[in-house]
């Protein structure tokens, strides 16, 4: 959110599941804080069902987007699953990014770029680091039970795609 502010977007949209999914709970939760917000502006919010297939995700992120079109500016969305259908939404209502609507996306979603030729930006984890770590944790835990849950923050990049 803070990437988002510093190239001038004030009114940042974002996207959540009803059911509270603990990774995009956690996703959000960095959100609201980020936003100085304690709860999701329906402006601002995309509410969708978790594990739809995509033409459900297409028709309610284009209908988001038709009824709050010009509330918002960029958009945070703490899931790379949802990258094809926001695309194809804007795409059918002629949004035009980033010149309109300013994207950035959790994880790694690079490879969408060569299918679908529309600029972005996103958040890239350490996933190699991360998995060395969660292997040597479970290691470690498997020879002593009483050993700590492993706590660690990792440094991320905010890479883009097609974006001048």
């Amino acid at each position: 959110i803070r990437f988002l502010r510093r190239r001038g977007h004030r009114r940042i949209a974002t996207f959540t599941t009803y059911e509270n999914l603990q990774i995009d709970t956690l996703r959000q939760n960095g959100y609201l804080y980020a936003m100085g917000m304690t709860e999701f502006d329906p402006e601002l919010t995309c509410y969708v069902h978790a594990r739809r297939e995509t033409g459900y995700y297409v028709q309610v992120v284009e209908e988001f987007l038709r009824n709050n079109r010009g509330k918002f500016t960029a958009m945070f969305v703490p899931y790379g699953g949802y990258a094809l259908p926001i695309f194809l939404a804007c795409i059918r209502l002629g949004i035009r990014v980033p010149e309109d609507l300013e994207l950035l996306f959790f994880d790694d979603i690079a490879l969408l770029y060569q299918a679908c030729k529309i600029p972005f930006h996103y958040v890239k984890m350490p996933l190699e680091q991360m998995t060395q770590d969660a292997l040597q944790y479970l290691l470690d835990k498997s020879k002593n039970p009483q050993t700590p849950v492993l706590k660690r923050l990792y440094s991320v990049e905010i890479l883009q795609k097609g974006i001048e």
